[in-house]
This record gives C-alpha cells, structure tokens and sequence, in this order.
C-alpha cells in the first residue's frame, strides 16, 4: 500500500511524495524546468526536509561516493572563518553531494539520497535542503 501527495509549485516545478506502508523510507520525486527567466529575476530551487533531528550544526555530505565528511555550519577546519569578510551564509555552506547528505543525533538520523550530484546544505538545526535547479541571469 503507498500514499501519494503531489504539490506542484509553478507550471515549471512539482514535488511528489510516496509513503509506502511498512517501510522506514519516504520517496520524493522532483520535476523542474525550464526554468523562466522573463521577469529578469534567476531562481534557485531547493527541496528542503525538517525533521525533528538535533543536528547542531553539523551534516555530512559523501567525498567521492564512499567517504562522509563532517560538515559544520559556518567553520573551516584548516582556517578561521571570519563572517565579517563578506561571506554569503547560504552559498558558504552549501557542498557537493556524489549521492548522500545526512543529518544525525543520539536517537535519530536521516540521510537524503540522490541520483546524481548536486548540492546541500544544512542551514537550520534538523534541516537538509538540496540545491535541484538554478537559472541566474547574473552571477
């Protein structure tokens, strides 16, 4: 047995979601494009999931599709990062993912698996959001 919520955000950008009884997974399945660019503004679609996860800043994105890497919001390991210099929180924070960003506590994980590569971030405590599709008209 499977639920199905379909939400579609524009003519050019729909999310469906598959709940399947008896399993510990949701699927999610995107539809984005063309992009439209007439109103002279570029967009980027997420698809961001909240959950209940204390991740306290930190996720972790695959290097290569076999090795995680800890991921903490605004830090560098190997140098001070000063948020005074101009940096952009969002695109800062943001990693390439071969296939996998996760987000974890003591009791609770969740891991968004991708067909492709792309990019993620999380932003918030309990949040991975997944860079789908950008179209900017300047960079």
């Amino acid at each position: 047995l499977v639920s199905e919520i379909h939400q579609s955000y524009s003519f050019w950008g729909s999310v469906s979601t598959r709940l399947y009884s008896g399993v510990d997974y949701v699927e999610q399945e995107w539809t984005v494009g063309p992009i439209p660019i007439a109103d002279g503004l570029g967009k980027e679609v997420i698809l961001k999931t909240s959950t209940e996860v204390k991740s306290e800043g930190y996720f972790y994105t695959d290097a290569n599709g076999r090795d995680m890497q800890e991921r903490r919001l605004n830090f560098r390991p190997s140098w001070d990062l000063n948020t005074s210099w101009g940096f952009n929180p969002v695109a800062g924070n943001y990693y390439p993912i071969n296939s996998v960003a996760t987000i974890k506590d003591s009791a609770l994980q969740l891991a968004v698996v991708t067909d492709r590569a792309q990019g993620a971030a999380s932003l918030g405590e309990g949040q991975v959001e997944v860079m789908l599709h950008r179209r900017l008209v300047r960079d």
